[in-house]
């Protein structure tokens, strides 16, 4: 997946985010996540691989951001969390989604 640079003003990545989410993501829960802190937070069903090809990412979750750098993988465990390229070019990912079931 190749995601481009968020916009600079909230307001505009808020807009963003609502206008594309829910297509490009339908199964993304977001009525428990809090988005003050981005707008695309959201938790999945699904244990999930990132592995960051090119550019930079950062992992929002909770409680932590991490930046991501080419070659870096990250295991998303259904938690709430987002992504964020805070820089001034493309960025490309690979995500793999092992589906999985809440206890």
């Amino acid at each position: 997946m190749d995601i481009p640079p968020q916009p600079k003003q909230d307001g505009e990545s808020r807009a963003q985010h609502q206008a594309t989410g829910k297509q490009m993501f339908p199964d993304a829960k977001r009525d428990k996540a809090d988005t003050s802190k981005h707008p695309g937070m959201h938790m999945t069903d699904t244990v999930d691989y990132a592995i960051l090809i090119e550019g930079e990412m950062w992992a929002i979750m909770e409680d932590d951001e991490v930046l991501m750098k080419p070659g870096d993988v990250l295991v998303q465990r259904g938690t709430i969390h987002s992504w964020a390229n805070r820089s001034d070019r493309m960025a490309r990912i690979c995500f793999v989604l092992i589906d999985g079931k809440w206890d």
